[in-house]
């Protein structure tokens, strides 16, 4: 069987990506039908003019996809509708991630009983990538989709699109809501009251914040909720010493290095600080760091709050660090599992945006440490 291919070498897409797109395309409009046995990969390759290895990351995608199906000793077919509908796609912006394996179990817990399989699909840390596995996601191949969508604003257009092809889902931990979509994410305002309430329990006035949040709405729910404690003390989010970047920022083989170099900045610049507010597990690692390069003693001299992390802070021994956790991953994503179960089981409820309440973990402070902190606080 010959397919009909054309792949280009003078074309901004990889020789795997036209394979994959044209292949696809094919498949959608049933010019390769269901069922139908494919070529080997050696006659593939040499229909399209490229290599094994390109064909193999090519059908390999596909297969990642629910389009195409292997079968044992009898090689590779499109796949047949029944097979297709039955799977549920979980989308992530990648799986070298400590969080997602147990993001996975929890979504698996909540879909128990259904039948369905859970097809996961990741990018790696490629955002632009990941639009690309939403834009080919298709009700007819696809029951629907758990989404974990890239940590920024401005990806909400394929996501609409997606809800206009008709296939259902749920968003996990979203940085953005759309309006009748279910959604589980924290409860960033808890997270924010939680934080302000702990620092004026300690007496502190002179804080700083290092946060990866910006322009996201996790940062607007974050301020409110330190303003509703600030407000009752005469301060405010807005007149602390921050640093906020972006999550698209992230160095993956230097996770912790932004904290380092953010908290280094803030505490030259403002030596008088008694705490600083780190906003996830490695920027955290990073400010101890820098405090200890500063000569700069938590509790003692300043005092840490890290925002999610409890396990890293554990391991990496800073006992001294006051923790507000995050809920545990598998709960977020069993519950997100049991609200796409409601979907696919025909509930036409309102959708829900669910948030879980964080939890705070005090420090092992100094005997002394509260008395010493009101010394050096007006």
């Amino acid at each position: 069987m010959a397919l009909l291919l054309d792949i280009k070498s003078k074309s901004n897409q990889s020789y795997a990506s036209q394979f994959q797109d044209q292949l696809r395309t094919q498949i959608r409009q049933r010019t390769l039908k269901p069922g139908q046995k494919l070529p080997t990969l050696r006659q593939m390759a040499d229909q399209a003019g490229v290599s094994i290895g390109i064909v193999r990351q090519a059908i390999s995608t596909l297969t990642t996809e629910g389009y195409i199906r292997s079968r044992q000793g009898s090689g590779m077919f499109i796949a047949l509708p029944g097979q297709r509908s039955r799977m549920i796609a979980l989308v992530l912006p990648a799986l070298d991630f400590e969080r997602i394996p147990m993001f996975i179990r929890g979504i698996k817990a909540g879909l128990a009983g259904l039948g369905n399989q859970l097809l996961i699909q990741a990018a790696d840390y490629d955002y632009d990538q990941e639009i690309d596995l939403l834009t080919n996601l298709d009700s007819s191949f696809v029951a629907g989709a758990i989404i974990f969508p890239p940590p920024v604003r401005g990806y909400e257009q394929p996501l609409l699109e997606l809800r206009q092809r008709d296939v259902p889902f749920v968003l996990l931990e979203s940085f953005f809501q759309l309006e009748g979509v279910p959604s589980v994410q924290v409860d960033r305002f808890e997270l924010g009251r939680l934080a302000a309430e702990s620092l004026m329990r300690q007496g502190h006035r002179r804080i700083g914040m290092i946060l990866a949040w910006q322009d996201t709405p996790w940062l607007g729910q974050f301020r409110a909720g330190m303003d509703q404690v600030l407000g009752e003390h005469g301060l405010s989010f807005d007149g602390f010493s921050q640093s906020i970047h972006s999550p698209m920022q992230l160095d993956s083989e230097h996770p912790a290095a932004y904290g380092e170099q953010a908290a280094e900045q803030l505490l030259i610049e403002n030596p008088d600080l008694t705490a600083i507010i780190g906003g996830n597990a490695n920027i955290t690692i990073g400010l101890m760091q820098a405090a200890e390069k500063l000569g700069r003693k938590v509790p003692q001299d300043i005092s840490v709050i890290c925002l999610e992390g409890k396990g890293m802070m554990i391991e990496y021994r800073y006992p001294a660090v006051t923790i507000i956790d995050l809920p545990q991953p598998n709960d977020l994503g069993e519950v997100a599992g049991k609200q796409f179960a409601k979907l696919l089981q025909g509930d036409h409820s309102p959708a829900e945006d669910i948030r879980l309440q964080p939890q705070l973990f005090s420090a092992s402070l100094e005997n002394d440490t509260n008395e010493s902190i009101q010394n050096r606080c007006p």
